[in-house]
């Protein structure tokens, strides 16, 4: 349990000690930000005052396991900047009754996601799994038929828009997937975890790694030739040609060279390969 009164104080030290303003001199100032309209800076008695509040919060393990310093330290900046629209007499009730809200209004932040991940070069003949990821169907370049059904699906009973404003805003979406391939294969996988925004992604992420090194240990007897590298798109070197110019100093003999760099062939889920996982 943390230490409910000893917050509140240090609040009203800083709301006490500190004053809100709009003008440039914010350069003299090393703790500042804007939250609610209005700006607030801190000296450094006032930032001491801060960190003490966020090490008692963070002795509160369920605050410790599932939320990061920024979060925590963005809602006290938020709680700091309304306390400024009230006179100061009436800070101390508004504090008290923050504080007691607290709790409940972190747990309430906690939710399931869904997250989907585009993967680079793996070819996929139908949707499977691996622990708690999903893994949709791709052909030979992309599969963006999960995102698409996604959209259809938020904006089939929204109103604000007509059917072709639908159409155009998934198509704009599609030409951002398609941009983002740049023309390599890509499909996505899917995975669902709880938590803040930030933290779940990161969550899904490391499952999804993790899924994707389980899926490397079943290699046939050809992959390692063909270089069928996959992965997260952004963690693995996509395919492409590089030139490198070399002669010998003093000569006039060219020798230019073109490399293939990344993966050659895609890492293909067939069934004979999922047979043989099932081994």
């Amino acid at each position: 349990m943390v230490n409910s009164k000893k917050i509140i104080n240090h609040l009203l030290k800083i709301t006490t000690n500190t004053k809100t303003d709009s003008s440039d001199h914010l350069k003299h100032f090393n703790h500042w930000w804007m939250n609610e309209g209005i700006i607030v800076e801190l000296d450094e008695e006032s930032v001491k005052d801060k960190n003490e509040i966020l090490r008692e919060i963070f002795q509160d393990p369920f605050v410790k396991n599932n939320f990061p310093v920024p979060f925590i330290e963005d809602q006290i900046n938020r709680m700091i900047s309304l306390s400024f629209k009230l006179p100061l007499e009436e800070r101390p009730k508004f504090f008290v009754e923050q504080i007691k809200e607290f709790p409940d209004n972190l747990k309430k932040s906690i939710k399931e996601w869904t997250i989907i991940v585009p993967i680079d070069n793996l070819k996929i003949e139908k949707k499977f799994t691996i622990g708690d990821v999903i893994f949709y169907p791709s052909d030979n370049n992309q599969n963006f038929d999960r995102i698409v059904d996604l959209f259809k699906e938020v904006l089939k009973e929204n109103t604000h828009y007509s059917n072709e404003q639908k159409e155009a805003l998934i198509n704009d979406q599609l030409t951002v997937l398609r941009d983002s391939a740049k023309g390599s294969l890509v499909t996505f996988a899917e995975v669902k975890t709880k938590g803040i925004i930030e933290i779940a992604q990161n969550e899904a992420m490391n499952k999804i790694r993790m899924s994707l090194n389980i899926a490397r240990l079943y290699n046939l007897p050809y992959d390692g030739s063909s270089r069928m590298y996959f992965g997260i798109c952004g963690e693995v070197i996509r395919s492409n040609l590089r030139y490198i110019m070399r002669y010998e100093s003093g000569k006039p003999s060219l020798r230019p060279r073109m490399e293939r760099t990344g993966f050659v062939l895609p890492f293909e889920f067939t069934e004979k390969r999922l047979q043989f996982i099932a081994l």
